[in-house]
């Protein structure tokens, strides 16, 4: 299990904000692309294949990989590892592990 992705989603529970009820669902973004300081706060939707994944009682997420780079994503929701799927969520930073994405789940 990596300890970085453990403490990140331990972290991310800490710190993360709650997520906006408006959700941009337009177009799947390049991980790569959202990954900026003006963009935090924002809502996006990627795509890529999912690294892996962790559930330690109530924290849980999952690395998400496309063709430009990967993000944690900080969900409850966890799903299978090597599987491609999209994801919608809000844009955080966290100082340690910087950008991740905290899931909007209906």
């Amino acid at each position: 299990m990596d300890k970085a992705l453990i403490a990140f989603l331990f972290l991310g529970l800490l710190f993360a904000a709650t997520a906006c009820s408006s959700v941009e669902t337009s177009n799947v973004k390049a991980i790569a692309d959202i990954k900026t300081a003006e963009n935090l706060g924002k809502n996006f939707t990627v795509q890529g294949t999912v690294e892996n994944n962790v559930k330690i009682g109530s924290i849980s997420g999952y690395r998400l990989k496309d063709a430009t780079d990967s993000i944690p994503v900080s969900s409850q929701k966890l799903p299978q590892v090597n599987t491609t799927v999209t994801v919608t969520g809000t844009l955080q930073t966290s100082t340690f592990f910087g950008y991740y994405l905290l899931a909007i789940e209906k």
